[in-house]
């Protein structure tokens, strides 16, 4: 599993599409919230100037959406029942082998195959070794096989202590009635951002 407090960044690319998001995490299981800001980069092979914040704080059974674009913003608030958990490998993740990247870091290699088609690598992952620091991930669909790859850097074990502050515009917004998970609500503005 991962550390159960950290904040990296990461660019995300979807070759079918062209999409290239650059995004900043903020992860705490101690305190039960989650921030995602995503800057999309390049969409449909232009540049894009959007940006999106997804603040997640379970204890208040609550997800702010940000969408900053010319210089405003809007902040939807959608119910959440979910807890955070600590991100692990999936159980069916195997180690494929380890390697050296760079001379220096050394690096394990995971993989999740098909089910029904042990060819069929549905997750690649390296991640530093003995830390469980992600690097990269190659995930492919299992019904669409469409691919995102994603990489990771400046990796630290914290939280800074005003990362969950949120913008004056979610003070003054309505909850949405209907309910939402992480995964649905990010997807639904950047699809394919995350597989399921």
């Amino acid at each position: 599993c991962f550390p159960e407090e950290f904040t990296t960044e990461a660019v995300s690319y979807l070759p079918e599409r062209d999409d290239v998001f650059g995004s900043k995490t903020w992860f705490s299981v101690r305190a039960q919230k989650e921030r995602i800001d995503i800057d999309m980069i390049l969409h449909d092979k232009r540049p894009d100037r959007e940006r999106y914040s997804f603040v997640l704080d379970h204890p208040a059974q609550k997800m702010y959406e940000i969408h900053y674009q010319n210089k405003t913003a809007k902040c939807t608030i959608r119910p959440i029942t979910e807890k955070l958990e600590k991100l692990c490998l999936s159980k069916k993740a195997e180690h494929r082998g380890t390697i050296t990247i760079g001379g220096v870091l050394v690096s394990d290699n995971y993989i999740e195959t098909l089910e029904q088609d042990k060819e069929k690598v549905l997750v690649d992952v390296l991640v530093a070794n003995n830390v469980n620091i992600p690097i990269r991930a190659i995930e492919r669909q299992e019904k669409t096989e469409k691919v995102i790859i994603r990489e990771w850097w400046n990796f630290e074990e914290e939280v800074h202590h005003d990362a969950f502050i949120l913008p004056e515009v979610c003070h003054k917004a309505a909850v949405t009635p209907r309910p939402t998970t992480k995964v649905d609500a990010i997807n639904n503005k950047i699809p394919h951002f995350f597989h399921q």
